[in-house]
């Protein structure tokens, strides 16, 4: 027990009463124990903020490291993922998709309209029907088209898109899209050099037939810029028609030379020759007054497709002969190929 007294005084100065107060004595192992446990439980409430906050740390390294890793992923893959809300509009790019279009994320605004003024002209309508049925069914699609970035160059996509419900009247349209413009350069080759075996091997029975030979005097590794399609079309045409006209035992002659900026192709055959008045005519559709011209397997259109070709590719073609029976050339231009990038577009590198 503990008891504290204290005189209370008047008004005169002189003590007029004794305040006594008594209290049990306080228990000090017990006031020691409950110090221990406050300090214990505080420590311990600072250990666990302590690894609330490693986590935290930890689980943003772990999402950085994971988004690295997809971004390097989708660089690897040269594709790009994107998602948006139908309803609000909302859209997002990963960092790929700005790069695979050509575009600085902090100078784009992400969204539909910003991707369709990229997409190709020829190609926009059925693109963006696509899309937005996609979004109107609440459906999915797939889709290749061709894009052209700023800076020019113009490569082949495959998009893929899905609708997906994530709320009552919420819907967002999740997607991937894919640069797959070499995949698409080795199909055309692929196909390209098929399409050529099998026209060789119609060649070569009848060059065997007839004891045709060929001179070749086009320089190794001559580009010129165009349609690879089109300018394999172009040489099978002439050839063929070359091959299926000249006499037995005679040679078939082409030749080729940069000149300024372009590059001059000549086929020669000694067949039976042109008159002057149809060195311009044999390019006419169904002109037939040289039967010998027009069996290409298209009647009357083997050369007017060639010059349909050449003018696609801003060049010439024109026709020399002697006369009857001294053979015909046929001379073509199309544009030199200067070093530059390797991109699908309407003219692209095409070997001679």
């Amino acid at each position: 027990m503990i008891t504290f007294s204290r005189p209370l005084t008047g008004i005169g100065g002189k003590p007029v009463a004794t305040v006594v107060v008594r209290m049990d004595a306080p228990d000090i192992r017990q006031l020691v124990r409950e110090m221990d446990n406050n300090a214990f439980i505080g420590t311990a409430l600072m250990a666990v903020l302590a690894i609330l906050v490693v986590f935290v740390l930890v689980s943003r390294q772990r999402l950085k490291n994971a988004n690295a890793n997809l971004d390097t992923a989708q660089q690897t893959a040269q594709m790009g993922s994107w998602q948006r809300e139908l309803e609000s509009g909302d859209t997002s790019w990963s960092e790929n998709l700005y790069r695979i279009f050509g575009l600085a994320p902090k100078e784009t605004v992400p969204g539909p309209e910003t991707f369709y003024t990229l997409v190709h002209p020829d190609d926009l309508p059925r693109v963006r029907e696509a899309i937005e049925r996609s979004a109107r069914e609440k459906s999915g699609y797939e889709i290749e088209f061709r894009l052209i970035r700023p800076d020019g160059a113009v490569r082949v996509m495959r998009s893929r898109g899905e609708a997906y419900p994530v709320a009552v009247g919420r819907t967002r349209l999740v997607g991937s899209t894919q640069d797959i413009t070499e995949r698409s350069l080795m199909e055309q080759r692929l196909s390209s050099l098929i399409r050529q075996k099998d026209a060789f091997d119609h060649e070569a029975d009848i060059l065997a037939r007839k004891g045709l030979s060929f001179e070749n005097g086009v320089p190794p590794g001559l580009v010129v810029r165009g349609v690879p399609a089109q300018i394999e079309e172009l040489f099978v045409n002439l050839v063929s028609n070359a091959v299926s006209y000249s006499p037995e035992g005679s040679v078939i002659r082409i030749s080729a030379a940069e000149d300024n900026r372009v590059v001059a192709v000549a086929v020669r055959d000694d067949g039976i020759g042109l008159e002057p008045e149809q060195l311009d005519q044999i390019f006419d559709e169904f002109y037939r007054g040289d039967e010998a011209r027009h069996e290409l397997g298209r009647p009357g259109l083997g050369l007017a497709i060639c010059r349909r070709i050449i003018a696609n590719h801003q060049g010439s073609i024109w026709a020399e002969s002697a006369g009857k029976g001294k053979g015909t050339t046929i001379r073509f231009t199309l544009p030199h190929l200067p070093t530059g990038p390797n991109t699908i577009s309407d003219k692209e590198p095409a070997h001679v």
